[in-house]
């Protein structure tokens, strides 16, 4: 048993069809492998600036910290 089709045992257009089914298959399964890579480099990308933004949030709170005590010495008010 064969298990591609042969133009002996179907009709031209049958197999004309099977042909393009068979090619049509094949691409989606190509975009898809393309879309998985693409997919892990934007996770790569989203980590980084995910890391950037912990780095500066962090950074942030230590500046706010320390102008919090700037301003408690001095006696002034925080406006924020």
């Amino acid at each position: 048993m064969k298990f591609f089709p042969n133009k002996d045992t179907m009709e031209k257009w049958e197999f004309v069809l099977t042909i393009a089914i068979t090619v049509l298959i094949a691409l989606e399964l190509g975009f898809a492998w393309v879309g998985v890579r693409e997919a892990k480099d934007q996770i790569s990308i989203l980590e980084d600036l995910k890391k950037a933004s912990q780095d500066q949030a962090g950074t942030l709170t230590v500046l706010t910290k320390e102008q919090k005590k700037s301003l408690a010495v001095r006696g002034g008010t925080p406006s924020f």
